[in-house]
């Protein structure tokens, strides 16, 4: 289960277990609009280079906020990898100032 609530500016998300990753959407690389998976670029926080996040939404664009839940893997085609359980478009919110 994962709580997700605002505080001032900036959106805070508690995952019931795994790690925490929040972030600008630079790239869509992939997304199936049947089943919603898709393969993001992301300028997370706490990282220099862009971060490969894969999961599961409905609508993503480059330049959308997200915060997602989940955990490194590394994949033996695509390399290192975040497998997110929860995503969240933050963005909207973050834009208004919410």
């Amino acid at each position: 289960m994962t709580r997700k609530r605002e505080t001032g500016n900036s959106p805070e998300v508690w995952p019931a277990d795994g790690e925490v990753l929040a972030g600008l959407v630079e790239r869509v690389t992939f997304h199936n609009e049947e089943n919603g998976f898709c393969v993001l670029r992301v300028k997370a926080r706490g990282h220099r280079d862009l971060a490969t996040v894969v999961g599961y939404t409905a609508a993503i664009s480059a330049g959308e906020w997200i915060a997602a839940t989940g955990e490194w893997t590394n994949d033996r085609t695509h390399g290192v990898q975040f497998r997110a359980r929860f995503s969240a478009d933050v963005g909207a919110d973050v834009r208004r100032g919410h």
